[in-house]
């Protein structure tokens, strides 16, 4: 076989894989292990190094996400948590590290465009079967994570919810981009149905955050200031209507009210208190990062760390204080929070550059969904919020255009 098919038929097999992975990270995590060993393995088997370091250097998006990676790397070794320990928590970042091998399958633009139709099919279905689950259609079988109180699919309700509700922004994009009235009238039902399964049938006040950005910021980049002060306005007679005629919505709203007045600053909460749990674990790892403000003390540190702190008080142990930021800032320092937000903001200044509107408005949306949702759990850490991000970041910026651009409307 010569060197020039080997490296065809790598290049093809790596590309079916990066393809497939965008529908088996919300369906199955061994799946997903498979899938990018393979892409890596193609990756670094297909030669042409030259041309990859150039590619990626070229990419800023791409440079700022290896730089990330590489603080987190640099702090294993020389932190204070030991390189065995360390190194068992950064494997839950090599997404991060993977980002320009998926990229390099997704160069072009008509593989970009079914990867991101095939992630919204496997999206829609999700929350169709969710809705079949709530309405007693199809019984709880074995292919289905098991919930008696919640009708999720294939992930738990945290990470159902965010990708249902990252859906919907994914379907009223494809909506406003489609040409066909049938084809916008099936994704904006689908959208439609997305918002309703997370305020019916699974909720989480991570999602409503992660929706009400996202519908701020479609206001305000298709229609302006006045389309922003509208949204607001949408926004809170929606709130309004959906804490009256759904008990589940309404519930989740009234106990993180409740919690959160009842949460006392280092008075130990009662484990069932998420809210007044999430403000103590917040508080005392602030406390951590300001015992190594800068270099942080090494990833795999903070459940050591946490368990320090917390000896004696009464208050429960953690292994991550379900922020992002907070973690990032207690392993890797404020070098590891400016490298995170560097990248944010590569993205997001960068998107003006990609192909088409659609693909900008789509990676504004990855950008606001993650850093949103960084805020209340660890997106970065989990591993379906976390793949997903490096998935979409790489299917959407492997288009970058290299030279710049004048400013353009996005208006679509």
């Amino acid at each position: 076989m010569r060197v020039d098919d080997l490296t065809h038929g790598l290049d093809r097999l790596g590309r079916y894989a990066a393809l497939v992975l965008g529908v088996s990270i919300p369906v199955s995590t061994a799946l997903d292990n498979v899938l990018l060993g393979v892409v890596l393995l193609c990756f670094l088997e297909s030669g042409r190094y030259a041309e990859k370091i150039a590619w990626i250097r070229a990419n800023p998006v791409l440079l700022s996400a290896l730089a990330l990676f590489g603080m987190m790397l640099f702090s294993a070794v020389f932190g204070d948590s030991g390189l065995m320990q360390s190194g068992d928590h950064l494997v839950k970042y090599i997404d991060l590290f993977c980002i320009p091998a998926l990229a390099s399958f997704f160069r072009d633009s008509a593989t970009r465009r079914l990867a991101l139709h095939l992630v919204a099919l496997v999206l829609a279905v999700v929350v169709v079967l969710s809705f079949l689950l709530h309405f007693g259609a199809v019984p709880r079988g074995p292919i289905f994570i098991y919930d008696t109180t919640r009708p999720v699919v294939f992930k738990h309700s945290l990470t159902h919810a965010v990708l249902v509700v990252f859906g919907s922004f994914l379907f009223i994009l494809l909506a406003r981009r489609a040409v066909t009235p049938w084809v916008r009238w099936t994704w904006t039902v689908f959208a439609v149905l997305a918002v309703l399964n997370v305020v019916y049938a699974v909720p989480g006040m991570t999602s409503y955050v992660i929706i009400g950005v996202l519908v701020l910021y479609c206001g305000y980049v298709w229609w302006g200031w006045r389309g922003l002060a509208g949204m607001l306005a949408v926004t809170s007679l929606a709130v309004v209507f959906f804490y009256a005629t759904s008990g589940v919505f309404q519930n989740r709203i009234d106990r993180v009210i409740h919690e959160y007045a009842s949460w006392h600053p280092g008075t130990p909460a009662k484990e069932v208190d998420s809210t007044g749990i999430r403000l103590e674990f917040y508080r005392n790892t602030l406390d951590i990062v300001r015992e190594h403000p800068i270099f942080g003390s090494g990833p795999g540190s903070f459940p050591s760390k946490y368990a320090e702190k917390v000896k004696g008080t009464g208050m429960v142990s953690t292994q991550n204080p379900h922020n992002e930021y907070l973690l990032v800032a207690a392993q890797v320092g404020l070098v590891g929070i400016a490298l995170m937000l560097n990248l944010f903001w590569q993205q997001w200044r960068l998107a003006r550059r990609l192909a088409s509107p659609f693909e900008t408005h789509l990676a504004r949306g990855v950008v606001l969904t993650v850093a949103c949702g960084c805020l209340f759990n660890s997106m970065l850490l989990d591993h379906t919020e976390g793949l997903l991000f490096a998935w979409l970041t790489a299917v959407l910026y492997a288009g970058l255009q290299s030279k710049r651009m004048d400013d353009r409307s996005c208006a679509t």
